[in-house]
Formats: structure tokens, C-alpha cells, sequence
């Protein structure tokens, strides 16, 4: 007779990710508590700070909450029934220089919320989602309402919105439309994955007018074949060989992705770059590649734990990206299982000296748009491209608007753009031309809604100057 064993079920371990977090003070940092490749779903704990005038770390529905309250460094503890968690705390006195708007043009359904976040840039080049910490309004409340995190189409019609925070106020068009929902898109359609490697799906929503709304948190997520992959909202961890379809379901429509999960192990881990030198108060941006056994590769960058070697030269900041602190040397370790893969990162002493914009001069048809391009030249001779990291504004509002490094084009005649990051400002000049039959190389037609006057205030103001 033979007997089968009942393997018993072990809980992976929790563990907070990132172990280590900087926050300028006055502002907020999210952080998870990770059981295994999965959010752990815990009903609250305690945290101890060993220096609670530096910072205050707090348990908030289902995350970590870490606030700065004064320049320095401590460490949190917590005592989850008998698992200790531990989070490294920086707070810095960096400042706000900037708040842009996720989406400064949202096309919203009648009766559909779609998710809006602000996003303040500091003067450290931290980018810190203060989404809730925000002040949100609209002009007209007949046409939308500002609900939770979101925005609710509520009648056909045009607003506009505007997000308060340090000081900084920036706006973002709202239209709403009378729209069913056709079809639902999931991506990515077929990924490959194996045991114990995660995969994040997206959920599209397509309505009968064409717009496009990201249902990914709102759709219901499932799976055929749960011996073949774990869900947990729409990240699917690999169980087993095999395939399984995943389900987004919205509305009564659903859209489908099917998942393969192979028998191939992860046997090496690869950072890019391996070496790098970045300027004080600049980020770096690391790459994580699983090489598998069956020879093919994994991108794991956001399932990796990134960790500095010497987190007062240079610490991880959000992700996988580094900020560079002061001068120095650190080693950039991504760990993934008993597989680790470490990278050099050069701290230098390079200032920011000018930035450009590409292209400096800009003809423009009305209402088109066109991308534009920020690099910083440093005083070591290197530059870099600072695009997402200015803080992009213009003076003239009526004749353009900008941002992101999008510039759009609201009426003829000529206006400034500006990026700036701390006290250097780059400059483009743009010259808006009577609409043609041919849009110039590179230009993207937008909408007639889209030059009307609510996108001549797209551009970031100060509110307390």
C-alpha cells in the first residue's frame, strides 16, 4: 500500500518592499508589505519608529504609509505575529518644485470614474505620487464630479479641473461623452512566464465612440486554470506548466489574455547598466533581465529587491531607480531567490549647468501637438536627458499650452515654453500657424474639443506668487 504524504502549506514570508524609502519632509510614501511575489492581506499593524520626530510610519487600508517630518534617518519595526518587519527611513529637505496632472486631457463616458493622479516633482528629482494629499476641484460639477481619486462623467459637456498642492496649482481638461462600452482589450495578450515569476495585466476598454478607458482596477480579474497561475487583482504569479486564460470582466463585456507558464528556471540575473556615473541629485533607472534555463529571458526589474550598498551616497528611491545623494561609490544589488546581480554606481560632483530643449524652435499648425525634448548638459562634460524630470510650464497660456514636454497649439501667434529644474531653464520658442492641409513631420492631430479655451490653462502656474 502506498501512502501520500500531505505536504503542508507554507506562508511565504512578509516583507517589506522597498526596505528602504526617502520622502522630503511635509510629504507621504507609500510602501507594501509582500507576502512572497504577492501584496500580503493583513488587517492592520503596528509600527514603532525609533525617531518619531524624523518621521511617522502608519498602516492605512492595505499599505505602509511613511510621512517626513523633519531631515534625517531612522528605521521603523513592526511585529506581524512574530514576523518582524523593518523599513529604512531618509527624509530630506528637498521642496516642491513642480505638480503635473497623470492626464491633463481626460474624454470621459457618461457614469464611468476614471482614475487622476498628481504627481509633485521635488527639488532632490523625486517624482511623489500626493494624489490624496491633493486639493481637487472642477468648474463645472454638472458636467463631472471629482470622486475619491477619480473623475465621474456625469452629462455630456466640457470643464475643467485643477489640483492644489504646495503651492503649485495645475489644471487638466475634462470632456464628457455619451458612450456605451464596446469591447475589452487585455494585455499583454499571450505572455510567457514560469514558476514563481509574476506577470501584470492591463485591461483596456473600448467605447462605441472610440474612446479608450483604462478599466485595470475597476475590471473583475479570474482565471480558468488556477493550478497553472495565482491571481491577485491582475497580477497572475506562475503555479504550474501549463496555460490558463485570464478574464477582465466590465459591464457585463469581458476581455481575455492567454498565459503560458513553462518548466524553465531562472539560472542568472543581469543588471543594466552595469556601470554608471549619475550627478548629485539625479536619478538612475536599473533594469533587471531573468536569463531561464531554456535560454530565453524575463524582464523582472519590478519583482527584483533593489538594494545601495551605501544608502547615503545613493539610496533606492521608488522601483528600481536610484537617487544619487553626494559624491561616492555604491553597488546597486537587485536579488531575485538565491540569484543576485550587482552594478556600479558613480556618484560625481557635476553640476547642471544648461538645459535644451530639442527642437529650440517650433512651427506649429493650431491644433496639433508635437513632443519636445529636454537635455541637461552637466559640468563634467556628460548630459542627460531630463525630459521627465523638468518642470515644464509656459508664460502665454492663450496661444499654447504644455505638458509633460507635449506641446499643444491653441491659437495662432507665438509663445515661450520653458522647462526648468531648480534655478537652470531651458527654452523653446513656438510659432503657431493657421491650420493647414498638411500637418508638419511629426505633429499629431488632436481633437476640435482640444483647442477650445479650457486647454489654454494647461500649463503649471504658481497660486502663492
Amino acid at each position: 500500500m502506498v501512502v501520500a504524504a500531505c505536504a503542508e502549506t507554507i506562508a511565504p514570508p512578509l516583507e517589506v518592499i522597498p526596505g528602504e524609502v526617502s520622502v522630503p519632509v511635509g510629504l507621504s510614501q507609500e510602501v507594501d508589505v509582500m507576502a512572497g511575489d504577492v501584496p500580503a492581506a493583513l488587517d492592520g499593524m503596528e509600527w514603532q519608529v525609533a525617531d518619531a520626530s524624523i518621521a511617522s510610519v502608519l498602516w492605512e487600508k492595505d499599505h505602509v504609509v511613511v510621512r517626513g517630518r523633519a531631515v534625517g534617518r531612522t528605521r521603523a519595526v513592526a511585529d506581524y505575529d512574530g514576523a518582524v518587519l523593518a523599513v529604512d527611513v531618509i527624509v530630506t529637505e528637498a521642496i516642491v518644485q513642480g505638480l503635473e496632472v497623470g492626464a491633463p486631457l481626460l474624454r470621459i463616458p457618461v457614469g464611468v470614474n476614471v482614475p487622476i493622479v498628481a504627481t509633485a516633482r521635488t527639488s532632490d528629482g523625486a517624482q511623489v505620487d500626493v494624489s490624496s494629499q491633493a486639493v481637487w476641484s472642477l468648474e463645472s460639477t454638472e458636467v463631472a464630479e471629482v470622486a475619491g481619486l477619480g473623475v465621474r462623467g456625469l452629462q455630456p459637456g466640457a470643464t475643467v479641473g485643477h489640483v492644489e498642492f504646495g503651492g503649485f496649482t495645475a489644471s487638466f481638461g475634462v470632456e464628457v461623452v455619451d458612450a456605451v462600452l464596446a469591447s475589452i482589450t487585455v494585455s499583454p495578450p499571450s505572455p510567457q512566464i514560469v514558476a514563481g515569476i509574476d506577470v501584470v495585466f492591463t485591461a483596456s476598454g473600448v467605447y462605441s465612440d472610440g474612446t479608450t478607458i483604462d478599466l485595470t482596477t475597476t475590471a473583475t480579474w479570474s482565471v480558468s486554470n488556477p493550478s497553472v497561475a495565482m491571481l491577485v487583482g491582475h497580477r497572475a504569479t506562475g503555479v504550474g506548466v501549463g496555460t490558463t486564460a485570464v478574464t477582465a470582466m466590465h459591464a457585463g463585456l469581458t476581455g481575455t489574455a492567454q498565459l503560458a507558464v513553462s518548466n524553465a528556471v531562472p539560472v542568472e540575473l543581469r543588471v543594466t547598466p552595469d556601470t554608471v556615473t549619475v550627478p548629485a541629485g539625479f536619478g538612475e533607472t536599473f533594469h533587471a533581465t531573468a536569463m531561464l534555463s531554456d535560454g530565453t529571458e524575463l524582464d523582472v526589474s519590478d519583482q527584483v529587491t533593489w538594494t545601495s550598498s551605501a544608502p547615503l551616497v545613493a539610496s533606492v528611491q521608488s522601483g528600481s531607480t536610484i537617487h544619487a545623494w553626494i559624491p561616492g561609490t555604491t553597488s546597486v544589488t537587485a536579488k531575485l531567490g538565491a540569484l543576485e546581480a550587482v552594478a556600479r554606481l558613480d556618484v560625481s560632483v557635476a553640476e547642471l549647468i544648461s538645459i535644451e530643449l530639442t527642437p529650440g524652435s517650433i512651427s506649429i499648425t493650431a491644433g496639433s501637438s508635437r513632443p519636445v525634448t529636454a537635455v541637461g548638459y552637466f559640468s563634467d562634460g556628460t548630459t542627460q536627458d531630463l525630459t521627465d524630470s523638468v518642470t515644464w510650464w509656459t508664460g502665454d497660456t492663450g496661444t499654447i499650452g504644455v505638458a509633460g514636454g507635449v506641446i499643444a497649439a491653441l491659437a495662432p501667434g507665438r509663445g515661450v515654453v520653458r522647462a526648468s529644474l531648480g534655478t537652470v531653464v531651458g527654452t523653446a520658442d513656438v510659432e503657431v500657424t493657421e491650420v493647414q492641409t498638411e500637418e508638419p513631420p511629426g505633429s499629431v492631430a488632436l481633437s476640435p474639443w482640444h483647442s477650445n479655451e479650457m486647454l489654454r490653462r494647461l500649463s503649471y502656474r504658481r497660486t502663492d506668487i
